[in-house]
């Protein structure tokens, strides 16, 4: 949670309520394998993804609040594999297919339902 998301709740704010005033920046993850029931979660709304052959898979979080956006930015050699949560889709996919994100490169997800998810890609 950013300082403005802390200090709103310090306020009285409901937590669910000041994570929607701000982003969050948790420290860079590590894809792991390259399936979506291993693949390492994502945790706040902007993530750093590093990579490694075999190591890609990271998996979008089930509980972003709808009209939210999550941010995946890929810092190393490797493209990421990113997942929708079980039951999910990005795009036109199929329900649980992964999307890439390609090394150097910055994608958006936004969910607009309870199952869905469209990604976008940074210039």
């Amino acid at each position: 949670m950013n300082g403005l998301g802390s200090d709103m709740m310090g306020l009285g704010m409901p937590a669910a309520l000041a994570n929607l005033t701000g982003e969050s920046i948790p420290a860079p993850v590590a894809g792991a394998t390259t399936a979506q029931a291993t693949a390492t979660p994502l945790t706040g709304t902007i993530n750093q993804v590093t990579t490694a052959s075999g190591q890609t898979a990271v998996l979008l979080p089930s509980t972003q609040p709808l009209g939210t956006s999550v941010h995946v930015y890929v810092s190393t050699a490797t493209a990421a594999l990113v997942f929708p949560p079980v039951g999910g889709a990005i795009n036109e996919l199929s329900a649980n297919a992964s999307t890439s994100v390609a090394q150097g490169r910055l994608a958006s997800f936004v969910r607009v339902s309870a199952t869905k998810w469209l990604k976008q890609y940074g210039a």
